[in-house]
């Protein structure tokens, strides 16, 4: 779940590069839609997560390189869970709230997205 929050707006950023820079409605679409997504995620992991439990949670890790011990590896915890809401929600906020910006629309869409 943390790895969709991470990379669905990684891949619609780099999405957003594809589109032409006067198709304003899909870039619009795919920002939203992108930052929406992260959002929504975000929201099922703070409904889901154990408030009892005062370990990580949500804990994925792959073997990345094993040879040289490098693993990928992601989790949260009860402050972090907030900092993921708080970077999804004001990601998907900034992004809505540009769309009265005229020039450099998609780039700074594409930017947010990544940064997300």
């Amino acid at each position: 779940m943390l790895s969709l929050i991470i990379f669905i707006p990684l891949v619609a950023a780099l999405g957003l590069l594809m589109v032409s820079r006067e198709n304003v409605a899909a870039i619009k679409i795919v920002g939203v839609g992108a930052a929406g997504a992260s959002f929504a995620l975000s929201l099922w992991l703070l409904f889901s997560f154990d408030t009892a439990n005062p370990d990580m949670q949500f804990v994925q890790m792959f073997h990345w390189v094993p040879a040289l011990h490098i693993n990928y590896l992601l989790g949260v915890d009860g402050i972090s869970l907030w900092m993921v809401m708080l970077t999804a929600f004001l990601g998907l906020i900034a992004i809505m709230f540009s769309f009265t910006q005229k020039e450099g629309l998609r780039n700074f869409v594409a930017l947010m997205l990544a940064l997300e």
